[in-house]
């Protein structure tokens, strides 16, 4: 008798997921068959009260995994307590993991190689032992941003999101442009502003200040 008792009690600790990987972490790696979890953030995203969690992922081809990028992120709203995944929202961000050599002097200022206060931004981002941007309420509105740049072949820029809480998704803040190559210069915390310096096409040297006041962008 007792070693059904003991048998019954080892099949309900394996249903309660003491013995195997939680429901929430094993729906975050197996969400999309076609891709391959590479790393995860939790912060406050979107304000739901509940656990957040920030999921970038890459595809999973035939023959390898194409981990040189993120191709795909997902926000995932999670009750930690009920081990369960309550709502699931895609994030238009994807990016290859490392810029093109010939922009790398441009990311150095993004990087933290200068003076600059990068803390005001948030906690820094970090896979493989590379910083690919900062997580933090800037703005003050109460849940946090992700500063984040895009890499791509031609060069790198800001790419900045948001949770939009009016229209119940994530939105890109500053949006990147293809041919422009933007650094960030100067960060004002006290007035929620970030100017930046860089090159458009068919311009030089230009500067664009970048204000994020109740979800408002403000770019002159």
């Amino acid at each position: 008798m007792k070693k059904y008792v003991i048998l019954i009690g080892i099949i309900m600790a394996i249903n309660n997921g003491i013995y195997s990987q939680g429901r929430i972490t094993t729906g975050i790696e197996n969400y999309d068959k076609s891709l391959k979890l590479l790393f995860q953030e939790k912060h406050n995203f979107t304000g739901s009260g509940h656990t957040e969690i920030m999921a970038f992922y890459c595809k999973v081809w035939w023959d390898h995994t194409s981990d040189d990028r993120i191709d795909k992120t997902y926000c995932f709203i999670v009750d930690e307590d009920r081990d369960e995944i309550l709502k699931v929202y895609p994030v238009d961000y994807a990016t290859y993991l490392q810029p093109p050599k010939y922009a790398i002097p441009m990311l150095l200022r993004f990087l933290g190689k200068n003076d600059l206060d990068w803390s005001a931004l948030g906690t820094p981002v970090f896979f493989n032992n590379a910083l690919h941007g900062y997580i933090g309420d800037f703005n003050k509105n109460g849940i946090d941003e992700l500063y984040l740049y895009y890499f791509y072949g031609y060069g790198a820029e800001p790419c900045f999101l948001e949770f939009d809480r009016e229209n119940n998704k994530f939105k890109v803040i500053l949006q990147p442009a293809w041919g422009n190559y933007f650094i960030i210069s100067r960060i004002y915390p006290d007035n929620n502003r970030l100017d930046f310096q860089g090159r458009a096409e068919g311009v030089h040297k230009t500067t664009h200040t970048f204000g994020m006041i109740n979800h408002k962008c403000m770019c002159k």
